[in-house]
Order: structure tokens, then C-alpha cells, then sequence
């Protein structure tokens, strides 16, 4: 995991890097366009490296993908009735702080390119950036589908008799979600900040906000965390 971590740390500076483009620092255009293509070029990089370290994990690693019968009355738990299942919530937690960086390198991507668009003249110019931007638009897309299916494994079931299943395997047609106390404080700290990074980054598809919102909104309910319910009211972070 120390790969993973080296990473964290890259995209954090990154991110400080781009701190500029964020809040449309009017300096000069050549200096501008210059530190743009720079924070293009490390973010492609960054996201290259990112998408490797996921490939190259081991078997235990691997997580399954279930889809809910049409009309089963738990898919209100689910973005588009899709969940995963993962060996520990250890592996699903790294895999949604994965998701959560992936989609803030690619923002900033956009970002970038936006910026670098801006300065170009010929139309040529102009397209092969446009393909870039919409190569990064499909990544976020992509990401924010698959964090989405990996929330529902944090929070509670119930087994048909009413108490706390005891196996995490998710079987539709046997458990349901549980209506109150949603999800335990211990699991909600581990998808608070992938959660709140998903609904704070541009370029995220409004209706997986809208929904991974509901599900912080638990999750800070969860905490007692006032910030966190914050954000979800007012949106007081971006990445």
C-alpha cells in the first residue's frame, strides 16, 4: 500500500499546484498558459500511474459487481440497482479513496485544458483538446459510477429475522437495508472523505451528486459531524 500512499501525496501537490486555475488568477497569459500545460502534463501522469497501480493488484483485490432484480424494493440503496462486494471493508475503503483522488486528478485535467483552450487558434488545436477533455469527462463518469456501487457495502442489513447479518455477502432476495442508524460510525468514517470529495469536484454528473449526497447526509448523521452536514447543505468544499 505504500504505492498507493506515494500517490496520495503526489496528487496532494497537484492539487496545491492548481490552486491558481481554481480561483482564476488573472496573471500574465503566456505565464498562465505555460503552468497550465505543467499541471496537464503531471495530471495525465498522475492519472496514468493511477489507473496502473489498479491493475496491477492481487486477486484478493478483485471486487464483484451485482445488479438488483428490476422492481426490488432496495434499490433505493443503490445508483442504478448496481453494488459491489469486496473481500474487507479495509480493501473497500482504499478502493474508494482511489476513485475519490482519480476523480480529482482528472478535474483538475479539465481544468487545465479549459484554460489551455482559451489561448489555442486553429481549430485543430482546439479538437484534439476537446478529446482530451471529454477522454477525462468519461474517466470522472466512469469513477463516480463505480463509487457509487461501492457505498452500499459500509452501511447496515438486516437478516430476515431482524437482527444484523451476519455475513457481509449481499444477497438481495434474502436481506434488507435497515431504516434507521443506517450505517455505524466506524464505517462512515471511511467513506465521509471520498464522499465529500465526489460531491465537491466539478464535472461530477449531477444526479450521482445528488445521490452520493444523500448518502453523506447518513454518513454525517452517522458522526454527529456538523461539517460534514454542511457540506452537504451548502457545499462549502471544492476540489
Amino acid at each position: 500500500m505504500l504505492e498507493i500512499d506515494a500517490l496520495v501525496i503526489r496528487v496532494a501537490s497537484l492539487r496545491t499546484k492548481s490552486l491558481t486555475l481554481l480561483s482564476g488568477s488573472d496573471s500574465e497569459p503566456l505565464s498562465n498558459t505555460r503552468h497550465s500545460e505543467a499541471i496537464t502534463l503531471e495530471a495525465h501522469e498522475l492519472d496514468t500511474a493511477l489507473e496502473a497501480w489498479s491493475q496491477t493488484l492481487p486477486k484478493d483485490w478483485k471486487f464483484l459487481t451485482s445488479i438488483a432484480p428490476s422492481g426490488h424494493p432496495e434499490t433505493n440503496y443503490f445508483y442504478n440497482s448496481i453494488v459491489h462486494e469486496y473481500t474487507t471493508y479495509g480493501h473497500a475503503a482504499v478502493w474508494n479513496r482511489y476513485r475519490a483522488i482519480r476523480i480529482i486528478v482528472n478535474s483538475i485535467r479539465i481544468r487545465s485544458l479549459s484554460d489551455q483552450l482559451q489561448a489555442l487558434e486553429y481549430p485543430s488545436q482546439r479538437s484534439f483538446v476537446a478529446i482530451q477533455q471529454d477522454a477525462c469527462q468519461e474517466n470522472i463518469q466512469s469513477l463516480v459510477n463505480d463509487l457509487c456501487g461501492g457505498v452500499p457495502f459500509f452501511f447496515n442489513i438486516l437478516d430476515p429475522t431482524g437482527g444484523v447479518a451476519a455475513s457481509r455477502s449481499i444477497r438481495l432476495g434474502t436481506y434488507t437495508f435497515r431504516t434507521d442508524d443506517e450505517i455505524f460510525p466506524k464505517m462512515a468514517g471511511l467513506i465521509a472523505w471520498p464522499l465529500t470529495v465526489a460531491i465537491s469536484t466539478e464535472y461530477v454528473p449531477e444526479s450521482q451528486r445528488q445521490w452520493l449526497k444523500g448518502r453523506l447526509k447518513a454518513v454525517a448523521k452517522s458522526l454527529g459531524d456538523a461539517v460534514l452536514e454542511s457540506v452537504v447543505e451548502q457545499g462549502e468544499f471544492r476540489f
